[in-house]
């Protein structure tokens, strides 16, 4: 088989969609000026390897998507990370794949079905854990989308599509070899980031605020040639009043990095609709504050703490060689990253899948001294920060959220732009009708339920936990009731709408 190459400088930078054909050798890749080719691979991000080599394949740190020949076969590969994505569309002898899921809806001439309510959720569990890694989502008119996390897939001339599972890393025996392994694939990654035989080249920069993970993975990227940081002022205020002080500027400045400091909801002063890439992935879009870094962002290596939340917390009681996720955080960027022009970096799921070593390290007697007790405890992070000489104040003490909530019917549209506002009511008038008025209803009585079900139980399990009570509460819900069945759930039809025209080849 051999790649056919269709650059066009209309599409995003970073975009790409192959298209093959039943009993043909040839792959069409429709792809934007950033991504590399080269006649053997192709490729969007960076790696633990050398550039040239093109063997992401076995890479166990690569941050992005690609393909590579193989004998009679393509094959495609997922980063080494569940925040982005392969989708793969059949339509009659074709085969479309690519990691946006606006790419591949309007290159193959395809639409989700507005009938159907729990995208939302039904993406959401996918990342869950492994055993989900690999579903579809309904497509209108009987036709679905396979989604693809975490994996390698062989593709040969009958279209048949193979999952194979990615290379596993080894396990860690201590704190210091754990440190060692995360620096040294991350500073691979940075130098093939860099490499000069590259078109486009990329420098790392750090999101930083004043948790655990990004401050730990700040310092791990400084390791690898990092010296510059962006952060936002303020987080999220979950009950009201004053929004809260999460700035890593006096992080940064102790470490000696560059910074710059942005308001939260900066993105906000946008004239146009920032949130309609960020919504178009499916999961409320709700990161679309970094809409206001676009500007700082291309031609960067984006190193952020997704996943420290669970790989490095000394308290989770459910730890197995599985990668876990019980939120969607960091899941919509693809589109927004894609258009602008950067690798996205989240160091924590290097190496996750050895997260029971990693947890033995965190609990060894070793790390006593970073260990500081209660709910939000991490001592793997503590000790990477406080060892480069950041007072234990400073960071760590309070779990914090920047991101922009689109999931309430009655107030979302006051958390948009007005210009996005206006458009997506529009469309919402126009397409609400389209759902069967039983099924809607449904939907939002049983939501209902968990609204108020669910804080409850939230309440009562950690009631239990600090009790040392072994037990656990489940929800009383199944999970693809608990997205708002409003306005929320036509976001995602909204967003696919909006980037239609950016697409199109």
């Amino acid at each position: 088989m051999h790649f056919r190459f269709h650059r066009s400088d209309r599409l995003p930078r970073l975009a790409w969609c192959a298209i093959l054909e039943h009993g043909s050798d040839a792959v069409d890749v429709h792809h934007g000026p950033w991504v590399e080719t080269r006649s053997e691979f192709f490729v969007e991000g960076a790696w633990d390897g050398p550039f040239e080599d093109g063997r992401f394949l076995d890479a166990l740190a690569l941050m992005g998507t690609g393909a590579r020949l193989g004998s009679n076969e393509v094959l495609f590969a997922t980063p080494c990370h569940v925040l982005e994505r392969l989708f793969t569309v059949r339509v009659s002898c074709r085969l479309f794949v690519s990691p946006s899921l606006a790419f591949v809806l309007a290159a193959s001439g395809m639409e989700l079905d507005p009938a159907y309510i729990p995208y939302q959720a039904d993406l959401l569990r996918m990342i869950r854990r492994r055993q989900y890694h690999h579903g579809s989502i309904p497509a209108a008119n009987g036709h679905s989308v396979c989604v693809h996390h975490y994996a390698n897939l062989r593709v040969g001339p009958d279209l048949t599509v193979r999952v194979e599972p990615k290379k596993g890393p080894p396990d860690f025996g201590s704190f210091p070899e754990y440190r060692d392994f995360l620096v040294s694939r991350f500073r691979r990654v940075v130098e093939n980031a860099g490499a000069p035989t590259r078109s486009a080249r990329y420098e790392p920069i750090s999101m930083l605020s004043t948790g655990y993970d990004s401050p730990a993975c700040t310092v791990l990227a400084m390791e690898a040639g990092c010296r510059e940081a962006v952060t936002f002022r303020t987080a999220r205020s979950d009950w009201g009043g004053e929004q809260p002080v999460d700035s890593g500027r006096p992080i940064a400045e102790r470490l000696g990095l560059a910074v710059q400091e942005f308001e939260r909801l900066e993105a906000l002063k946008q004239s146009d609709f920032p949130e309609a890439e960020f919504v178009a992935a499916g999961d409320l879009g709700q990161d679309f504050e970094i809409a206001a870094l676009a500007h700082l962002l291309p031609g960067r290596l984006v190193v952020v703490g997704y996943h420290g939340d669970v790989v490095w917390d000394v308290n989770l009681k459910k730890v197995e060689r599985d990668i876990h996720r019980y939120e969607a955080g960091g899941c919509c960027w693809t589109d927004f990253r894609f258009r602008t022009g950067f690798i996205l970096a989240p160091l924590p799921f290097i190496g996750c899948l050895s997260h029971p070593s990693i947890q033995r390290i965190s609990a060894a007697p070793e790390m006593a001294p970073w260990r500081v007790g209660g709910r939000y405890d991490r001592p793997i992070p503590r000790r990477l920060v406080e060892e480069k000489g950041v007072a234990r104040e400073m960071f760590g003490q309070q779990k914090k959220s920047i991101s922009i909530l689109l999931n309430r019917h009655d107030a979302m549209l006051d958390r948009m732009t007005p210009a996005s506002a206006e458009a997506f009511e529009a469309y919402y008038q126009a397409n609400r009708k389209r759902r069967s008025t039983l099924r809607q209803a449904i939907y939002h009585l049983v939501f209902q339920v968990h609204r108020v079900s669910f804080p409850l139980l939230t309440r009562i399990n950690s009631v239990l936990y600090q009790l040392h009570i072994p037990w656990y509460l489940p929800s009383l819900v199944p999970s693809r009731f608990a997205q708002c069945p409003g306005r929320p759930s036509f976001l995602v039809h909204w967003g696919l709408r909006t980037l239609k025209d950016r697409y199109q080849i």
